[in-house]
């Protein structure tokens, strides 16, 4: 099982810490949380 969260970050720095502070992970739910760059192709954006 797993979980997948797509968010808008200014920077990997951001994206990092906002994964740190999701209650899933504070509380241990999460055993492991990845942050990975992600570039959105559909819809072009502004579309």
């Amino acid at each position: 099982t797993g979980s997948l969260i797509v968010i808008e970050a200014e920077s990997l720095h951001e994206a990092q810490a906002f994964a740190q502070q999701d209650p899933y992970t504070v509380h241990g739910v999460f055993a492991r949380v990845e942050v990975h760059p992600f570039m959105q192709v559909l819809p072009p954006t502004g579309a």
